[in-house]
């Protein structure tokens, strides 16, 4: 089982002075490896994630949640979400982060139920 984290941005947004972060987990882009997650594909997933346990995690590492991900959904080629930073010293030295422009991308992990390395299969721009 291949195991991945996509990289995508965040949007400009004033509200991280109330703790909330803006972005977009998913776009129509490939990451840096050359590949791309397609939006549609987290339709099924989206409601489960929220329902349970959305979490956000700092570097996808679990003894580190620094807020949940309060929505989420696809729109058009792009997977949005808000998020609620938690009111923790790491949380808000993210948040000082993002606001100073030092931080400006968020990143999913995922593992694939399906991929392919087939040439023909590839979109432009993918390696």
């Amino acid at each position: 089982m291949k195991h991945k984290q996509l990289i995508a941005h965040t949007r400009k947004t004033n509200s991280l002075k109330k703790g909330v972060l803006e972005g977009v987990a998913s776009a129509m882009t490939v990451d840096r490896d050359g590949e791309l997650i397609l939006p549609s594909a987290f339709e099924k997933s989206i409601p489960a994630f929220l329902e349970k346990n959305p979490v956000m995690l700092w570097n996808h590492d679990p003894s580190q949640p620094i807020g949940r991900v309060a929505e989420m959904w696809v729109e058009d080629d792009q997977v949005p979400f808000k998020a609620h930073l938690a009111d923790t010293p790491k949380a808000q030295e993210i948040a000082a982060l993002y606001r100073g422009g030092t931080l400006n991308s968020v990143s999913v992990g995922f593992m694939p139920l399906a991929f392919s390395d087939d040439e023909a299969d590839k979109l432009p721009g993918q390696k």
